[in-house]
């Protein structure tokens, strides 16, 4: 169990999300089950994410260039960890290769998370979900996660 409490972003998600009308969405929900709330919640956590729990991958189109919403868009690996926030299904988010600062945590979820405040209980769900789906490429398996009822 973590506590969090939610950061100021720049804003990228956001503008991701809803680029070339709401592209990444679309991604985002083929992969997860749910339409995401556009942008994501950040957060400074009490302690260190533990990134080796089971987390499923998705290519998503990412900018070739780092916030060049007008450019090229190319495949981008990120991988989802099942996780509550406050009782709300939703996914930590890192795009693969990439590392962050150690008690920064990304997350998207089907609502808008500081709609619940601005602190946050946070635990690993896997263990409350289960796979619904199989799908994508013997290269890029993809699984879609569901919570178990």
């Amino acid at each position: 169990m973590y506590r969090g409490i939610a950061q100021d972003g720049c804003g990228d998600a956001s503008r991701a999300m809803t680029h070339e009308r709401c592209r990444r969405m679309v991604e985002i929900q083929k992969a997860l089950g749910y339409m995401p709330f556009p942008g994501s919640l950040n957060m400074t956590l009490d302690k260190p994410f533990d990134y080796s729990q089971p987390h499923i991958e998705a290519d998503l189109l990412n900018p070739k260039t780092n916030r060049d919403w007008t450019g090229d868009w190319k495949p981008a690996t990120f991988r989802f960890w099942p996780i509550k926030v406050n009782g709300v299904a939703c996914h930590a988010v890192l795009p693969k290769g990439k590392t962050r600062p150690e008690l920064f945590l990304e997350v998207y979820a089907p609502v808008r998370l500081r709609d619940h405040g601005k602190e946050f209980s946070i635990a690993h769900a896997q263990a409350g979900w289960k796979v619904t789906k199989r799908f994508g490429s013997e290269r890029h398996p993809m699984m879609r996660l569901e919570p178990c009822r």
